[in-house]
């Protein structure tokens, strides 16, 4: 939580000696921030959840309150709510409202959104109770998986455990070269069945509504076919696809269905300054600068940070930009 740090010196609710020393600490334990500083006796969890709350206006989550749908919970994988310090909690049209221990994590939002599909509205929860909240609605997921497992071969899927599962079959098959026959048709083995297509498996919703969200993007007014941005530019195609490939414009690809550019890029006020934010961030793909730009940004006051370019902001939108690569760099 590298802006935690500076948002609390801010506030001189910890010191720039207890700071130092928490990060010191934290790159020893691997732990995040908040639960070092907490650890440390120098803020308690309650008081960074507060200050969170208070600083960006975003609700305070008691998750001991909530009772959490299964539909909801799926929308999220466990490792992504481990890895970012989340939990889905609820959902409202093309909303889902995340509890975060750290609402400034812009790439935790932005992955989220570029998995689910779903506008993420970050609520505040200590990072002890995100914690317990995953053990305990994530608990049977080790079942699940047992249940649900498949192997993956190339085109086909072959089901692991369908040998153990369907034991008459396979020795019916064993007993005799010919296959009984019923109905008049061959009984298969499970060795003998038809691979199962990777395409006939149903992809989770999760999958399906991010794959949607994109398509949606891609397909709006606001994109430019390579044609359109490479006339714009006065420049050939093959130009225009190097500099997407050097990260000098924004390009977005859906589906498999070629490229499409953002023609807000282009405007007078941003164009300048696309490359320079590009490449402050490269951890992300670009379908994750593409969410960098245009959501809220808490740190420029909620705007997003197209429009704080709009309003000349380049120097403020960078500094946000190298925050938020640092942050991923030190996760």
């Amino acid at each position: 939580m590298t802006r935690l740090g500076e948002l609390l010196l801010q506030r001189h609710l910890i010191s720039p000696q207890q700071l130092e020393e928490a990060r010191s600490d934290q790159a020893k334990s691997g732990r995040n921030l908040s639960h070092t500083l907490t650890k440390l006796g120098y803020i308690s969890d309650g008081e960074i959840t507060d200050f969170l709350s208070a600083q960006y206006r975003l609700p305070a989550v008691n998750l001991d309150e909530f009772d959490i749908e299964a539909d909801v919970i799926k929308l999220v994988a466990k490792d992504v709510c481990e890895k970012y310090g989340v939990i889905p909690v609820s959902r409202s049209g093309s909303s889902l409202i995340v509890a975060m221990a750290d609402p400034t994590n812009l790439h935790a939002i932005a992955d989220i959104n570029f998995r689910t599909g779903y506008n993420v509205e970050p609520a505040v929860a200590s990072e002890t109770a995100v914690h317990a909240a995953i053990e305990r609605y994530y608990a049977s997921e080790s079942i699940y998986k047992e249940i649900t497992n498949v192997d993956l071969v190339d085109d086909d899927i072959v089901l692991s455990s369908v040998e153990r599962l369907t034991p008459e079959l396979d020795q019916a098959h064993t007993a005799s070269a010919q296959p009984p026959v019923t109905a008049g048709k061959p009984m298969r083995s499970a060795r003998t069945a038809p691979l199962i297509k990777k395409h006939e498996i149903e992809r989770p919703e999760a999958v399906r509504a991010g794959e949607r969200f994109r398509d949606r993007i891609w397909a709006s007014d606001e994109m430019w076919s390579s044609d359109v941005a490479a006339r714009e530019l006065n420049l050939s195609r093959e130009s225009l696809n190097q500099r997407r490939q050097n990260r000098k414009v924004l390009g977005l690809q859906a589906s498999k269905r070629g490229v499409r550019y953002p023609r807000w890029q282009f405007e007078d006020a941003v164009h300048p300054y696309v490359a320079d934010v590009l490449s402050a961030l490269p951890h992300l793909d670009a379908w994750g600068h593409y969410l960098f730009f245009t959501q809220p940004e808490p740190l420029l006051a909620g705007s997003t940070p197209l429009d704080a370019l709009r309003r000349h902001q380049f120097t403020e939108v960078l500094r946000v930009a190298r925050l938020l690569a640092k942050e991923a760099t030190a996760s």
